[in-house]
């Protein structure tokens, strides 16, 4: 269970926003070329682009900030090319013109409103606006898309609410309201407070509902598989959670625009780059310095809560750990031929244990090292954009005065790379950052 728990709360703690774009859909096949093209003045959208592109441009300094909240810090100077891509055009409508579907920031202050903008014989109208629950840094995990047949907007969100040992799960559809805007319709609902007493029974902690019904596990989850089985187009995530979600977007992409590119594109510009590739990690040099500083803080902010001196067993009044030291990673780059992972990153620490027996006059310090392992990471923004972190289950010990201390890890480096590195040496290309053996 512990496990289990470590897992959910990092799904909903550690990963940032990613953004897609899409083009208008026939059916349940995606039109692709619109979003390589730039907009052109015998576009038949380009009133409505001319129009976006005005209130994009007056929307700057807002999207900026999302842009900059996103990474919770700004960036320094001379790392422009880290920015977040909140911004798709995809008709939703069912007009066969694109709304334009963005997300915004108040000056620094931690939250973000998702908005999507309509145009309607020459003019420009909101047909939503509204914050996500909770704030750009709280951990909301989200995706948008559509499904077989339909051109409504639908939305997935997952979020941790009162010190995260809440959390919430929803899928809803944008329906249009008496107003003529979009109002969310709850489809799915699951609620999991890990703050209740536990039972024999884990699931004992978790609620479910069909719209506002209760109902059981299994029929929640068969209502899930139904409307993720429906899904024909991914146009913005956040995170990705499930493999069934990882593998649609590997097949068919999820073409995403920043801010520049997004105004480069109804400028009748150029885009820079292929907006359609997904930007998982090929090597090191995907790595740049400002990230190679900030991941293993992010790592290690994380995983401090969820090391244990053994397996599933927590930390004693006797022992602690007292410090977590980054050492370097290495990254097994990119197979895309392979069902998965398509790549690997293993950021390695060496851990220092105290531990403390006052009554007996012990007190030591033992150092070992452990591997946190990443599978299927992106480099869009905030780089540890994966899923779950795995910990091998891999003991090593120490003995003192007859007591015997075992914790999660490893002796040395060496164990970790012949351990973790080497058996996957024939499948992926290798890059190490740091001191480690190779």
């Amino acid at each position: 269970m512990k496990r289990t728990l470590c897992c959910l709360l990092l799904l909903c703690l550690t990963l940032p926003f990613l953004f897609g774009f899409c083009s208008s859909l026939s059916g349940d096949a995606r039109d692709s070329s619109r979003l390589t093209e730039a907009a052109s003045a015998e576009d038949p959208f380009s009133p409505a682009y001319q129009a976006y592109l005005a209130y994009l441009e007056e929307r700057s300094e807002y999207i900026q900030e999302y842009c900059w909240q996103h990474y919770g810090e700004r960036p320094p100077e001379g790392f422009e090319a880290l920015k977040a891509r909140p911004i798709v055009f995809c008709d939703i409508c069912g007009d066969e013109t694109p709304e334009l579907i963005y997300l915004e920031a108040p000056p620094r202050i931690w939250e973000a409103s998702l908005n999507i903008i309509a145009y309607d014989q020459g003019e420009l109208k909101t047909l939503f606006s509204k914050l996500w629950d909770v704030s750009v840094d709280s951990g909301v995990t989200y995706y948008l898309f559509q499904t077989q047949g339909d051109k409504a907007l639908y939305l997935y969100a997952c979020y941790p609410f009162g010190g995260s040992m809440k959390i919430y799960t929803n899928y809803a559809v944008l329906r249009e309201n008496a107003d003529g805007g979009l109002d969310p319709v709850i489809l799915l609902h699951k609620f999991a407070d890990y703050e209740r007493p536990e039972t024999t029974d884990p699931d004992d902690r978790i609620e479910y509902a069909i719209g506002e019904q209760p109902c059981s596990m299994e029929d929640y989850l068969a209502a899930e598989k139904e409307l993720v089985d429906s899904i024909c187009s991914i146009l913005m995530y956040s995170f990705l959670p499930s493999d069934q979600a990882e593998d649609f977007v590997m097949a068919n992409g999820c073409p995403d625009l920043s801010y520049e590119e997004a105004v480069s594109f109804l400028r009748g510009e150029p885009v820079e780059g292929d907006p359609g590739s997904i930007p998982f990690l090929t090597s090191a040099a995907d790595i740049n310095p400002y990230f190679e500083k900030k991941l293993p803080r992010n790592a290690s902010m994380y995983a401090t809560h969820f090391l244990t001196s053994v397996p599933d067993a927590p930390w004693s009044d006797t022992e602690k750990l007292e410090d977590m030291e980054y050492v370097g990673c290495y990254v097994l780059g990119l197979n895309r031929n392979l069902e998965r992972p398509y790549n690997r990153l293993i950021l390695v620490f060496r851990n220092t244990a105290a531990i403390e027996l006052p009554e007996e006059g012990i007190s030591e310090q033992f150092q070992y090292y452990c591997a946190l392992l990443y599978d299927n990471v992106m480099v869009y923004n905030d780089f540890l954009n994966s899923r779950v972190f795995q910990m091998p289950e891999h003991l090593v010990s120490t003995e003192i005065s007859g007591h015997l201390f075992q914790y999660n890890g490893y002796a040395s480096l060496e164990e970790i790379y012949s351990d973790q590195v080497e058996p996957l040496l024939s499948a992926y290309p290798l890059d190490i950052l740091g001191e480690l053996p190779s």
